[in-house]
């Protein structure tokens, strides 16, 4: 009895100090854990709310030079404020410490006490002050060559931060590609801070993007995720040409063949390819045009050389997958023939065709003999001369019309040879020149005109005609610059008068209205009449395009038609996908037959097959060219996005018995395939159902089978489209408890330390299910009821604790033997702890333990 006395008094002077403590450290106010950063101020705050008169205050830390000993850092000292630490600055008062504090070393971290003292004692608190360095960040780009490949290296640094940093790499708001290479660096020193390095390495020609960002993630950064963007060097591929023109040089004409690569980075390489480059490379000059981001080299030599050969561009550039070709030929020049062009001088007499008989009358004047170069030249040259001798005064030759000055006379009579020629290309005719004596006429008729326009087959005849004169009455047309047709004339004479036709053929209609003259020149006339003919315009093509699709192995199409109605002749079309001309690589051209109509339209069809997959959401242009337009009409089309394709799984009970495993898949553009993963010897029954909508496909894979077949299992799905590209999905089917064993632990009653000073109650469940997944325990519910059997023990967990009672109430647990549920838990006020989980709560417990056994069936 009297060891029992004494624990009775010790456990209740315990509980006397515990409650002054409570009282004296209510009336003081601190933070208890403040953090800091390097370099800034901070606030400690402690004040005394009591009403016990405060003789000094003051702050203090350990004393890092004496162990065990306190140094006071400011305070009041005899209603006096003091410093002593250049960091702090004076309290506000006696009874409020509160003061702001300079975070100068990282030293200052630790532990600092708030004391108040009295006549009587003093009251004391501590906080902790957690410190920490904001890092500087720093960024560099360098360049180097690694097997001819460039490569760029961003480095970013956060030098001398505590905690350490964290760093990571964005381009465009994603992570680095595979093509890129992070290394990190992580150096740490003595004083608690650290400096970590990320090197971001990447070859150039792989990089779209003209910046990076780093990302530094830091708790003391203005913005605890900060972004720092770095700018980096893009390559663009060139956009590559090649041309050919002839130029005029001292009177010799040199091929120019340029090669431009432009708009590229870095500069392209170009080099030149001539089938016979040895014969020319003496002839050959190199110009180079070098600008910011343009190339071009131009070569050139003689124009008599390389004629009909191929002459090729080669370029080089670190964007081009490999080595870019621009062909082209130059042409084959020939001369062929030169024909008269004057009908009406013609001797229709003269069956020879090695000789064109020309007939002229004594006296006539302003003659001209035209001729017509039959070849491709880009010029020539006409030579005329008179049986072998030089032309007599007063015929000389113009361009290519062979002219007679002055009256013509009869010694202009002979042969005259007149041969054009170009280098090496060289064609004659002979003229055999007969002057008919003059011989007076007693009447001059003149001409009767008229103008005669026909349409057909797309193309307007125009006749003009000199009819029935006296003498014979020259014809001839007058075009708009740039506008050349067919055209013949013919002679007829009857009762003495002449006639004189001349047919001109032009397309029906043009991209402008053109005007024409017909020019007749008759002896009665003092000026030449001129007859005007309008060739209109023509009427603008109708075109419609418009999209479709279809389906074939699996893979979706989209079908691009544009029709064009236009006049005669047909429209041409071509293609273009966004920015650029169709790749056949990718797409199909389906050409459609010219329709010809009654009223001389013609109606043409182009169609252009894609896969809708590779050219979804771009704009898809039909560019269509025709007489009527001055230049290309385009019009376009922009196909339709496609959704992100929908793959699942999942399970749902079928019946009493069976279970049904679902795996869908939804997309656009590409018929996925799927196929289930299951062990050999599987006896359930799978069905599979497809369907389109359009470019939409919907696909649905079923597998029936008993649930003890693959309970407790993982099903998995294999989804593959027709790019090869594979995808799993798993799904599991529970497992279901059949018996349960499930024990309700009580936790009962014990103390903490100060400053709580009150009694806690645990309570902690335990379940243990046979063949059963641990995911998929049930829980059993219900209402609480009567304790069956009921074990009461008690011991201390730790070791008694100095003035500690075992005279705690067992009036709550002995409820508890009625009550399955504590009015705590009705309440869901209760807190559970886990027996087992450690800490100085739980090894200061005092527990009773109630066990309840029973058993369910699910």
């Amino acid at each position: 009895m009297g060891c029992s006395g004494l624990l009775i008094l010790g456990f209740v002077l315990n509980v006397s100090h515990c409650l002054d403590m409570l009282d004296m450290e209510e009336d003081m106010e601190i933070d208890r854990n403040v953090t800091g950063i390097l370099g800034e101020d901070i606030f400690l705050r402690c004040q005394y709310l009591g009403q016990n008169d405060i003789t000094d205050a003051s702050w203090k830390r350990p004393d890092s030079r004496i162990k065990r000993s306190m140094k006071k850092l400011t305070g009041y000292k005899n209603n006096k404020a003091f410093s002593k630490d250049p960091d702090f600055s004076t309290p506000a008062s006696l009874t409020n410490l509160t003061v702001k504090m300079r975070v100068s070393t990282l030293e200052a971290q630790g532990e600092y006490t708030c004391v108040f003292a009295t006549d009587e004692e003093e009251i004391t608190n501590s906080m902790f002050l957690t410190v920490l360095a904001r890092p500087d960040i720093h960024t560099e780009v360098t360049e180097d060559t690694d097997n001819a490949t460039h490569y760029q290296s961003v480095t970013c640094s956060a030098t001398n931060g505590k905690p350490v940093a964290l760093i990571r790499w964005e381009i465009n708001g994603s992570p680095p590609t595979d093509n890129s290479s992070v290394e990190m660096r992580n150096t740490s020193y003595t004083n608690g801070t650290a400096t970590v390095t990320s090197i971001l390495r990447f070859p150039t020609h792989l990089q779209d993007q003209d910046r990076v960002t780093c990302v530094v993630q830091h708790p003391t950064l203005p913005d605890p995720t900060t972004h720092v963007t770095v700018g980096v060097e893009t390559f663009m591929a060139p956009n590559v040409t090649i041309e050919t023109y002839l130029v005029l040089e001292d009177g010799e004409e040199f091929w120019v063949v340029t090669c431009g690569a432009a708009g590229g980075r870095p500069r392209a390489d170009i080099t030149l390819v001539l089938l016979n480059r040895e014969a020319s490379s003496m002839l050959q000059k190199e110009v180079v045009m070098d600008a910011a981001d343009t190339l071009v080299r131009s070569y050139r030599f003689p124009a008599e050389l390389h004629e009909g050969e191929n002459i090729t561009c080669l370029f080089d550039h670190p964007k081009f997958p490999h080595r870019e070709l621009r062909t082209t030929t130059l042409p084959a020049f020939y001369l062929s023939a030169v024909r008269l062009l004057n009908p009406g001088l013609t001797d229709r007499s003269n069956k020879s065709q090695a000789v064109e008989s020309v007939v002229l009358e004594e006296g006539q004047s302003k003659t001209t003999i035209g001729l017509k170069v039959v070849g491709d030249v880009p010029r020539y040259s006409i030579v005329c001369t008179k049986e072998e001798q030089s032309l007599p005064e007063g015929v000389e030759v113009i361009g290519s019309v062979l002219t007679l000055q002055g009256p013509v006379e009869l010694y202009h009579a002979g042969l005259y040879e007149c041969e054009a020629s170009y280098y090496s290309h060289r064609a004659s005719v002979l003229l055999n020149i007969t002057v008919n004596p003059q011989v007076k006429q007693s009447v001059t008729v003149p001409p009767s005109i008229r103008i005669d326009v026909q349409d057909r087959l797309g193309n307007r005849f125009i006749e003009c005609l000199a009819a029935d004169s006296v003498p014979i009455a020259n014809v001839s047309w007058v075009l708009p610059e740039g506008v050349s047709g067919p055209s013949w004339s013919s002679l007829t004479s009857h009762n003495g008068t002449h006639s004189v036709s001349s047919v001109l053929v032009l397309p029906a209609c043009s991209a402008q209205e053109l005007n024409m003259e017909c020019v007749i020149d008759h002896s009665v006339f003092v000026l030449p009449e001129r007859r005007q003919i309008t060739l209109p315009v023509c009427a603008p093509p109708n075109i419609t395009i418009q999209s479709s699709s279809e389906w074939e192995e699996d893979v979706a199409y989209t079908l691009v038609q544009c029709t064009v109605d236009s006049v005669g002749p047909a429209a041409t079309i071509s293609w273009s996908l966004g920015d650029r001309d169709s790749d056949n690589s990718t797409s199909q051209l389906k050409e459609g037959q010219e329709q010809h109509h009654a009223n001389g339209s013609v109606t043409v069809c182009s169609v252009l097959r894609l896969p809708t997959s590779m050219f979804s959401g771009q704009n898809v242009t039909c560019v269509v060219d025709q007489l009527g337009l001055e230049r290309p009409e385009r019009r376009g089309i922009l196909l339709r996005g496609l959704e992100s394709p929908v793959m699942r799984v999942f399970v749902a009970r079928q019946s009493r018995s069976l279970w049904l495993a679902v795996c869908e898949y939804r997309g656009d553009g590409i018929r996925a395939h799927l196929s289930w993963v299951l062990p050999d010897n599987t006896t359930g029954h799978i069905s599979f159902r497809s369907g389109y909508e359009g470019v939409r496909v919907l696909t649905n894979l079923t597998y029936e089978f008993p649930l003890a077949l693959h309970e407790g299992q993982d099903l998995t799905c294999l989804f593959q489209n027709h790019h090869g590209l594979k995808e799993r999905r798993t799904v599991h089917v529970p497992r279901y408890c059949n018996d349960g064993l499930h024990r309700l632990l009580l936790l009962g009653c014990g103390h903490l330390d100060p400053p709580h000073c009150h009694f806690v109650c645990f309570l902690y469940i335990r379940s243990r299910c046979h063949w059963c997944d641990e995911h998929h325990c049930p829980i059993i519910t219900g209402s609480c009821g009567k304790i069956r059997q009921a074990n009461l023990e008690s011991k201390i967990n730790g070791g008694d604790r100095p003035g500690s009672k075992k005279r705690e109430s067992l009036a709550p647990l002995t409820s508890l033997t009625q009550d399955l549920c504590s009015p705590e838990l009705r309440k869901g006020k209760a807190a559970v702890t886990v027996p087992g989980g450690g800490g100085q709560e739980y090894n200061q417990l005092l527990s009773y333990s109630i066990v309840i056994d029973a058993r369910s069936t699910v």
